[in-house]
C-alpha cells in the first residue's frame, strides 16, 4: 500500500517510490493463485535484488460422493474444498444444478478458518434417466460435476417354492432398492 510495483518481462517485480518506509521494512508479495510471501527486513534506502519463489495455491474444488443415484430415495454428498482457509465470517459459495430431479442448497458457507464443507443434494423420483450438472461458483472460478438421477430398481426377486410340479402356484416377492 506504500509503494508501487512494476513487473519485469521475466516475471520479476520492481518496487518503486517506496515513500517513507522505515529503514528495515517488511514487504508482502502477493499474486493471484499463489500464497502470499513476506520478505524482509529490507533496507528501503538501498536497491537490492531479492529472489522469491512463490508457492502455487491449489484451485478450489467441488466433488460429489456419487455420480448416479436413484431418484427420490438416494442423496448425494457434495464437498467444497477452498484453496485457503475461509476469511472472517466464512466464505459463501453459491450452488446450482441443471436437473429437475435434484435439489441443491442455494449456497453453502465454509466456516471461518476452514477449507472444506459438505452439503446434501436431495433427489426426486424419476421415470427416466435424467442427466445434468451441479455447479459451485467460487470467487473467480466455476467448478461443475456431472450427476445422473435414475429410476429406482429391483434389488431381488424371490420365489417360494423354488421348484414346482405342473400347474402348482408359486409366490413371487420383488424387493425394490427404495420405498
Amino acid at each position: 500500500a506504500l509503494a508501487i510495483t512494476m513487473t519485469a518481462g521475466r516475471g520479476g517485480y520492481f518496487v518503486c517510490n517506496a515513500g517513507s518506509l522505515p529503514t528495515a521494512a517488511w514487504l508482502t508479495v502477493t499474486k493471484d493463485g499463489f500464497e502470499s510471501h513476506p520478505v524482509g527486513p529490507v533496507n528501503s534506502s538501498e536497491s537490492a535484488v531479492i529472489d522469491i519463489e512463490l508457492v502455487r495455491v491449489p484451485p478450489p474444488t467441488l466433488s460429489l460422493s456419487k455420480l448416479t443415484v436413484a431418484g427420490g430415495c438416494q442423496s448425494v454428498i457434495g464437498k467444497l474444498q477452498l484453496a485457503k482457509p475461509a476469511p472472517a465470517g466464512g466464505r459463501i459459495i453459491p450452488i446450482s444444478d441443471t436437473l429437475t430431479a435434484a435439489i441443491t442448497p442455494a449456497s453453502v458457507t465454509v466456516p471461518e478458518g476452514e477449507t472444506e464443507q459438505t452439503f446434501l443434494v436431495r433427489t426426486r423420483p424419476v421415470t427416466m434417466l435424467e442427466g445434468g450438472h451441479v455447479t459451485a461458483t467460487f470467487p473467480g472460478i466455476v467448478r461443475t460435476q456431472p450427476l445422473q438421477v435414475r429410476p429406482i430398481q429391483i434389488l431381488s426377486v424371490g420365489l417360494v417354492p423354488t421348484t414346482v410340479v405342473g400347474t402348482n402356484a408359486v409366490a413371487a416377492t420383488a424387493k425394490l432398492e427404495c420405498k
